[in-house]
């Protein structure tokens, strides 16, 4: 397995999220279930299972049972991560900034989670911090990750949140309390 940037998980990795997630989005609209457009429409597309996480299962049964054009197989380990999925947070979080280790996300509630690219990292894709963006955040075996889907929303007065959102990193970061996993 290839090492991992900063920021990131291994290249092989990022292929099998998405591996596992674009079928999941073509299952989602099936009049269209191979032509995944624009963001906009994955975006859609992935709202309907953070809306109502049971049609992962639906998904997987469909699949299993060859319900569905979609014509893939899981493995056990494909099933397993998907049903982790499930236990996604989809809400609007602040970017606050980017370590060496993962970008810190911060949801509304004040509780930070350290999250890993896919196949870029988050500095690459937002590098100004803080940002407001709009995205689910999965667990990925032993991390937390993004759906790779982001609707940045803009912020008045930067300064401001960013001296917030650095004191909330910080206080996370000394008590040890950024959420690294579910």
């Amino acid at each position: 397995m290839a090492p991992a940037k900063r920021n990131m998980l291994p290249p092989d990795d990022g292929d099998y999220f998405f591996h596992l997630f674009l079928p999941l989005l073509g299952y989602a609209d099936l009049k269209n279930p191979i032509i995944i457009g624009d963001s906009p429409d994955m975006m859609r597309r992935a709202e309907i299972y953070w809306k109502d996480p049971s049609r992962i299962d639906t998904y997987i049964d469909d699949i299993d049972h060859k319900r569905t054009s979609i014509r893939i197989s899981l493995t056990e380990e494909d099933r397993e991560i998907l049903r982790s999925w499930k236990r996604f947070q989809y809400d609007v979080f602040y970017l606050a900034s980017h370590r060496s280790n993962g970008s810190l996300l911060v949801d509304r509630e004040n509780h930070v989670y350290r999250v890993l690219g896919l196949q870029s990292s988050l500095e690459e894709l937002l590098p100004k911090t803080p940002v407001e963006i709009l995205t689910a955040i999965l667990p990925w075996k032993d991390v937390l990750i993004t759906d790779g889907l982001f609707l940045p929303i803009f912020i008045e007065n930067p300064d401001e949140i960013k001296k917030k959102l650095q004191r909330i990193c910080h206080r996370a970061l000394e008590q040890g309390t950024v959420i690294t996993r579910f």
